[in-house]
């Protein structure tokens, strides 16, 4: 083989990557943190859903003894064993990508994501992360008042314990310095989330457009990733109707869509937390109502582009309060008033992991799963503060 050839065979070896994806597997290498939001049943599942595949299927590599480097620069160490322990600790948690649906509106979805936002944004001594936000408001239900409630609430649970923090005014004014860190965009199509998702980096890197250039992007938020479904349709529609003849192999929006949230993922490392209507996320899931065992795979269900894109999906549901039983008396029902009023008025949502298609889960994520379904859902719910209770199911 000539030296030429040689050559460009060992310059095809080379895999180039930028400085920023460098850092960032340095980052992951030297550092490596579990996902974490805060939401104490939320974090247990991502460990389990989000965990490395080495972490899941093989034993954990142990640290070379400093008494086996002869000269205290590894050379007597063999050059297989290093690649294969870099490799080893270099690998990474997935991605968090959470996607709340659900069958029926008012749910708790947004509500969810108001509680996974305002502990993004708060600060570390206050139970948060010390981020910014980025939300997609594509539905345009957004309340900034309604976050600013929760956000109220789970400064007042993580400091009911640990004092005051400077009285109401205090608490208000690390309230409103939170919010000042969601930066809401309301696009009117997909096309428009498109563009502005390709904007993003360059808003989020200028010091004059925002007071958040010191914080990193820690989570992005779609209300709702299915939106703008019946638009997108109605002009795939109208335009195969009026271009009968043109190739129809190009990518849809929501492909657009996921391939840059997952490139914006990939720059800022941060979380991505989505809702969905179940109507729009499955081919055939009002068929999957009438079986026995709503856990078991179902070859007649398919998932959308959003729950496979999503490490973790969630089915939420609102609990209901049971009525009065028809036995009870109109003064038992009446001494009964105000407690049910009370229940009535904590208002409570499930949330359990959707197991429709567990069949393509790998075998670690499925050894942990075993261990821990009984945690596999979770009740929240809003009222003064910001409770959450496990649920056993």
């Amino acid at each position: 083989m000539s030296a030429e050839a040689e050559g460009a065979r060992l310059l095809a070896e080379v895999e180039e990557e930028g400085l920023d994806e460098f850092l960032s597997d340095l980052r992951h290498l030297l550092y490596p943190h579990k996902p974490k939001l805060g939401i104490p049943p939320l974090d247990r599942l991502l460990e389990v859903f989000c965990a490395p595949a080495q972490r899941l299927a093989a034993p954990h590599c142990s640290s070379p003894h400093p008494e086996d480097d002869v000269d205290g620069h590894g050379q007597d160490e063999d050059p297989a064993t290093h690649s294969n322990f870099l490799n080893s600790q270099a690998s990474r948690w997935k991605p968090v990508i959470i996607e709340l649906t659900s069958s029926l509106p008012a749910s708790g979805k947004t509500n969810l994501l108001y509680w996974i936002t305002a502990l993004a944004v708060l600060p570390s001594d206050n139970g948060g992360q010390g981020t910014a936000v980025v939300w997609f408001d594509n539905d345009g239900r957004f309340s900034a008042a309604r976050l600013r409630e929760v956000v109220l609430g789970t400064v007042s649970s993580s400091t009911a314990n640990e004092g005051s923090i400077g009285g109401e005014d205090g608490r208000e004014s690390l309230v409103l310095d939170a919010l000042t860190h969601v930066h809401v965009f309301r696009p009117q199509s997909s096309r428009q989330l498109i563009e502005t998702l390709y904007s993003l980096p360059s808003y989020l890197l200028d010091a004059t457009a925002h007071p958040s250039i010191s914080r990193r992007l820690g989570l992005l938020v779609l209300d709702s990733a299915s939106a703008f479904y019946w638009q997108d349709r109605y002009d795939s529609e109208t335009a195969r109707f009026q271009h009968p003849d043109q190739p129809r192999d190009k990518p849809s929006r929501t492909a657009e869509v996921i391939t840059k949230l997952r490139d914006l993922q990939k720059e800022f490392d941060c979380a991505i937390a989505y809702s969905t209507s179940s109507a729009f996320t499955t081919m055939t899931k009002p068929a999957l109502l009438s079986t026995s065992d709503p856990a078991a795979p179902q070859e007649s269900w398919s998932a959308s582009a959003w729950t496979r894109f999503a490490s973790l999906t969630l089915n939420l549901s609102r609990v209901v309060v049971p009525h009065f039983p028809s036995h009870m008396s109109l003064n038992e029902c009446l001494r009964d008033q105000e407690k049910r009023q009370g229940t009535v008025a904590m208002v409570k949502f499930l949330a359990e992991v959707d197991r429709h298609g567990s069949e393509t889960w790998t075998a670690g994520v499925k050894e942990e799963w075993n261990k821990m379904e009984a945690g596999s859902s979770f009740r929240f719910g809003f009222g003064t503060a910001v409770p959450v209770e496990s649920v056993r199911m």
